[in-house]
């Protein structure tokens, strides 16, 4: 089981995953490492949470884009309330903006 030290071991993952080379799977992998995070590490990696926005927005498919979108949602539901409502909302809009 992965037990964290310090920070440092989860910026050795999140660097691990972002040199997975499927957008798809580097979205699915950092959603999920930034969801593990305790609550208070994943409040100080906030860039993270924009880096994996921006890897969502530029996925090509409108399904992958909405599946991924909900599996943030998912996984940062404990951790970030305001924004997984915010994706919810985000991934219905995919529905209407295509």
């Amino acid at each position: 089981m992965f037990r964290p030290r310090d920070d440092s071991d989860w910026r050795n993952l999140i660097q691990q995953g972002r040199r997975i080379p499927n957008n798809a799977d580097r979205c699915h992998v950092l959603s999920t490492l930034y969801g593990l995070m305790t609550g208070k590490v994943s409040m100080a990696n906030e860039s993270l949470l924009v880096e994996i926005e921006g890897l969502i927005n530029n996925l090509s498919l409108q399904v992958e884009t909405i599946e991924h979108y909900m599996h943030l949602t998912h996984c940062i539901r404990k951790v970030n309330k305001s924004k997984s409502k915010d994706y919810i909302r985000e991934s219905n809009g995919c529905f209407t903006a295509k």
